[in-house]
């Protein structure tokens, strides 16, 4: 009777408590080893997640065999799988950078009165994020147009960390003006790219781009308001990313506790 009260008490004290398994627990370490700007060690992550040193060493085993955590040292990183650019894009990131680019593409659009584009790098190519034109534009202009991919990809491959340090002429004067253009003498028009810096560490290139007529369009006017929407874009979506990522450590704490 004895025994039966006791166990009684044991299943009374745990109404009301959530059971983690061991797949909660695995989302909790490797969410702090996403979210966290400076790599954890072991210790770390146990202090952060609350959770016993033998069970956050085997799960962090277990990730490393699978790929999306590595170790450097004593320190752990997002694995292959979660950061190569490329590989696993982040949905989320293209989300919030497709939202938060609405605006300054917008706005390059009312400047310029010409068909303005965000993309980023993804593996071997290139993927468009967000574009805004309108009817007197060259509206219909996609990254699958030869134009736009050429000065793109130019900005996209000077500031990809992946890239051979003995850079090309082309790709070394890209990297130091900041911008690139490419012209389409057939269809009379010239796109002008300038890189976006500061989106997010573990997410690939991402580059602002005009396509205009080249009669009207200036290239160095347009850089240069250019470089400033990209600079603000880049500053934006990282506060929106930080923030949401110490809502997900709290959230995640919360969970511990």
């Amino acid at each position: 009777m004895d025994n039966v009260a006791h166990l009684g008490k044991i299943d009374a004290d745990r109404v009301g408590k959530p059971v983690m398994t061991a797949v909660d627990k695995a989302m909790i370490v490797l969410t702090n080893v996403l979210i966290d700007e400076n790599s954890l060690n072991l210790a770390a992550l146990c202090r952060r997640t609350g959770l016993a040193k033998a069970t956050v060493h085997r799960l962090l085993r277990v990730m490393q065999r699978h790929g999306v955590v590595a170790r450097l040292g004593d320190k752990y990183v997002p694995g292959r799988h979660l950061s190569e650019p490329g590989h696993c894009i982040d949905s989320h990131f293209i989300t919030v950078l497709r939202r938060e680019s609405t605006p300054y593409l917008v706005d390059l659009h009312r400047i310029t009165g010409e068909y303005a584009a965000v993309c980023l790098l993804a593996g071997d190519g290139i993927r468009q994020v967000n574009e805004v034109f309108g009817h007197r534009s060259c509206g219909g202009t996609s990254i699958s147009n030869g134009v736009q991919r050429g000065a793109v990809e130019s900005v996209l491959a000077a500031d990809d960390v992946n890239t051979d340090p003995a850079l090309s002429s082309e790709l070394a004067a890209v990297r130091l003006l900041g911008a690139a253009q490419s012209q389409d003498t057939v269809r009379g028009t010239t796109t002008v790219a300038v890189p976006v810096h500061g989106c997010c560490a573990d997410q690939p290139p991402v580059a602002l781009s005009v396509t205009g007529r080249t009669a009207t369009i200036d290239p160095t006017a347009i850089a240069k308001v250019m470089r400033r929407n990209a600079f603000d874009l880049g500053r934006v979506t990282r506060a929106v990313l930080m923030a949401e990522r110490t809502r997900y450590r709290a959230a995640a704490g919360a969970v511990v506790q």
